[in-house]
C-alpha cells in the first residue's frame, strides 16, 4: 500500500508541475534563464516539495516499504534533476534540513562535473 500511495503523491505532484505557470518557470529554469524574484520563490517551493518527496521515498524504502525495482527508477530521475545546475545549487543551499543519511544520499547521486 506504500509503494501505491507514494506513486499517487508523485503522479499529482508530477502532473500539477506541468500546469500553468510553475510549467513556464520550470522551462525557463531548465534552460537556465533569469528567474524574477517571484518566479525563484514559486521554483524554490516546487523544488522543496520535490525533495520532501524524494526524503519520503528514501525513507519508506529504508523500512521496506518500496520495492528496490520502484527505488532505483527514482534514482535515475533524481539523478537526472541533480544534473541541472539550479537544482544542484539549491540543493546545496537547503540540504542541512533534512536528515543526516538523506543528505548523504542525494550527495551520492550527484555526479561530479567534468
Amino acid at each position: 500500500a506504500t509503494t501505491y500511495s507514494i506513486m499517487q503523491l508523485a503522479i499529482n505532484f508530477r502532473a500539477e508541475s506541468y500546469k500553468g505557470e510553475l510549467a513556464e518557470i520550470r522551462m525557463k529554469a531548465n534552460r537556465g534563464e533569469e528567474l524574477s524574484p517571484l518566479e525563484s520563490t514559486k521554483f524554490e517551493g516546487y523544488l522543496s516539495a520535490l525533495f520532501e518527496l524524494t526524503e519520503l521515498v528514501y525513507v519508506s524504502h529504508k523500512k521496506g516499504k518500496i520495492d528496490d525495482e520502484y527505488i532505483a527508477a527514482w534514482e535515475l530521475r533524481t539523478k537526472a534533476a541533480m544534473s541541472v545546475p539550479r537544482i544542484r545549487n539549491f540543493w546545496s543551499k537547503t540540504k542541512a534540513g533534512y536528515r543526516a543519511s538523506f543528505r548523504d544520499y542525494i550527495d551520492g547521486l550527484i555526479e561530479p562535473p567534468s
